[in-house]
């Protein structure tokens, strides 16, 4: 009974957000106008948001005594807006004055932020990453390539599958496999 409990208060804590979002996609569907850009104007306020609250605690030094309560909620609040704001003002230039076709639009702003602030994000986790490496004790070159060791070492039977790949490869069967059957009429 636990488990049902605590996935209800979970699907209703991680589905508000969502739930606002389909709120305002209603609203903007009774006026005619369809926006599949939804996430991805909600993902750059959110993003701006934590940009905000980053700011603001280097501003103060992480330093929590020197924080005033309201400016750490207000800064990354405004942020957030601005982010949404200035987002759903380029999407609705696109489709309104420019005539932009509103699902390719829609798609594009989406995809176009989550894999932009995707690649940001895995680029500043690998630099942090990379900084606490260099704290930590190196390890000796045994121990280092003990797993390379023993994957080249083990039984062809053992070995994953794509170890064997060349071998694979290299047999004319299988290259026979991986042309297509318009790739066998015409000759090689």
């Amino acid at each position: 009974m636990d488990i049902l409990v605590n996935f209800l208060y979970y699907s209703v804590r991680a589905g508000t957000p969502l739930l606002l979002g389909t709120t305002g996609e209603i609203i903007t569907e009774k006026s005619g106008h369809l926006n599949l850009g939804i996430p991805g104007i909600m993902y750059v306020g959110a993003i701006s948001g934590v940009v905000g609250s980053f700011l603001y605690e280097n501003s103060c030094g992480n330093d929590i005594a020197n924080m005033n309560p309201f400016l750490a909620v207000f800064i990354p609040l405004i942020c957030a807006i601005i982010g949404a704001v200035l987002m759903g003002l380029i999407y609705s230039v696109l489709t309104v004055t420019l005539h932009a076709n509103q699902n390719v639009t829609g798609l594009a702003i989406t995809t176009a932020t989550c894999a932009t602030f995707r690649s940001i994000w895995a680029t500043a986790i690998s630099a942090h990453r990379l900084s606490s490496l260099s704290s930590t004790k190196r390890l000796s070159p045994d121990r280092r390539n003990a797993p390379r060791q023993q994957l080249f070492t083990a039984p062809m039977a053992t070995r994953p599958p794509h170890c064997n790949m060349r071998l694979w490869r290299s047999s004319s069967k299988a290259r026979e496999r991986l042309r297509g059957p318009w790739q066998r009429l015409r000759p090689t």
